[in-house]
């Protein structure tokens, strides 16, 4: 049987399948189609997520493409639950694009590029979601501080793999990756995602979660200038010392803006208060439950 949160899940995905088998395809109606398309697609990905088993997602999906929507006492058929394995590798994926996030925001703001308000706006609105709908997800599947160990941690090795990788970019592929999370397009999905999960019942309150957004940047920046230090020649009036050393430099400088495990409904007295973001019409009407 599923979950409350995953049947709200299952009948929203349905539903919207249902409402894309009964638009005619005329020219009025190809909006809709594509808005309706992307929706389901989504919402098939969050299912994934908090672990629908896939044979109750195809059996959602092929009821909705007949045209039937949910109706309540719905019966599902049999299926096996998905590896726990396999839950936790999707979850650690989302985490990994998380600190990519901060790595990239850091390099593509010390190589000069500048940032309009709008863009900055929508990359931290872009952020915070991601972070609360991993947050949501590990509620969801129930995962333990056990399960996550150090994986979610920002280690000196981490981070310096992750701002390497950054500065490697080319400058046209640094700019694909910075637009990738800054269209309205793409920021729009994200609210498509977190809602689609608080829709059918989902918060953060109590769930293990990653370093939330600002202090990613706040660990990027730090090690960001303790790399730079690294590469620049030291003068030959500053004696060699231990500190000169490039890997305790940068553990010191993850050490000291790391923060302390946290559960997502600890307070977050540090965190600024959101900027006031530009609304972004979504492209879907709104779910049905």
């Amino acid at each position: 049987m599923p979950t409350a949160v995953q049947q709200r899940l299952l009948k929203q995905l349905q539903n919207v399948t249902a409402d894309l088998d009964h638009v005619t395809g005329s020219v009025s109606d190809r909006q809709l189609m594509r808005d309706l398309d992307t929706t389901a697609r989504l919402l098939q990905d969050q299912a994934r997520e908090i672990g629908i088993p896939p044979r109750w997602i195809a059996f959602v999906r092929a009821q909705g493409n007949a045209g039937h929507r949910w109706s309540d006492g719905q019966q599902l058929p049999a299926s096996t639950a998905e590896a726990r394995e396999h839950q936790l590798a999707r979850l650690h994926t989302q985490v990994d694009q998380l600190y990519e996030m901060a790595a990239l925001r850091r390099t593509y703001r010390e190589r000069g590029n500048r940032i309009t308000p709008l863009a900055a706006e929508r990359f931290s609105e872009h952020q915070r979601l991601q972070w609360l709908r991993i947050t949501m997800v590990s509620r969801a599947l129930n995962v333990t501080r056990g399960e996550v160990g150090t994986r979610w941690s920002g280690d000196p090795q981490r981070w310096t793999a992750l701002l390497e990788a950054t500065r490697a970019l080319t400058p046209s592929e640094l700019s694909k990756r910075w637009k990738s999370y800054t269209t309205a397009t793409a920021v729009v999905h994200a609210r498509l995602r977190e809602s689609t999960l608080r829709t059918a019942g989902l918060d953060s309150f109590g769930a293990v979660s990653p370093p939330r957004p600002h202090e990613l940047h706040r660990t990027a920046a730090t090690v960001w200038r303790a790399m730079s230090e690294i590469d620049s020649p030291p003068s030959a009036d500053v004696p060699a010392t231990n500190a000169s050393d490039p890997g305790a430099q940068i553990t010191a400088a993850v050490e000291a803006a790391a923060p302390e495990p946290s559960l997502a409904d600890e307070p977050d007295t540090d965190d600024p208060a959101p900027a006031s973001v530009p609304q972004i019409a979504a492209p879907q009407r709104e779910l049905e439950l």
